[in-house]
């Protein structure tokens, strides 16, 4: 069995320690979240190509549609933009804008 390192900022004190099964717990989070954004990437497509540009609209639609975040929750706007953000971080689409709460650019 390995050993996961504990992550410690240089400039935190030397107290400060992390559960190396919360490192392991965040790896796999972002596994699934990496698993999981291309298969809502294209309801969201849709929703801007129909018009709706704004974090939260997009959102309350998800939810109205009972399409579950890959934590298996409702959505919100920060978890649409989280989605966005890893998107265009991996890759995913480059082209695809930023959106924020108020529909502009950022």
């Amino acid at each position: 069995m390995t050993t996961i390192p504990a992550y410690k900022p240089e400039n935190f004190p030397a107290s400060y320690h992390v559960e190396p099964s919360a490192v392991a717990k965040a790896a796999a989070n972002r596994t699934a979240m990496d698993r999981f954004t291309p298969s809502v990437l294209p309801l969201i497509d849709k929703m801007k190509a129909s018009g709706t540009i704004d974090a939260a609209a997009i959102a309350a639609q998800l939810n109205d549609r009972n399409v579950r975040s890959a934590r298996d929750g409702p959505w919100y706007p920060q978890t649409v933009l989280n989605l966005l953000r890893r998107a265009a971080a991996t890759g995913a689409n480059p082209q695809r804008p930023f959106v924020g709460s108020t529909g502009q650019r950022k």
